[in-house]
């Protein structure tokens, strides 16, 4: 029930791709040191905005590859 990557052949790091509004849902990250990190991957789902739907079902986080 898993999908792997096409470059890197793992599924741990493949989130399927949610489209949606033109502004995509995107989450902050604060580290202790105070620096913040954004990422489109919110509740296991990468928010890719609006775009055509369908081109692309997943998005691999470890390679950045949309397949």
């Amino acid at each position: 029930g898993q999908t792997l990557c096409l470059k890197c052949k793992k599924a741990d790091k493949v989130y399927k791709i949610r489209y949606g509004d033109a502004l995509p849902v995107i989450s902050r990250k604060v580290s202790v040191n105070g620096d913040i990190t954004y990422s489109r991957i919110v509740d296991r789902h990468y928010n890719a905005g609006s775009c055509i739907v369908g081109v692309a079902t997943y998005y691999c986080n470890r390679d950045k590859v949309e397949f």
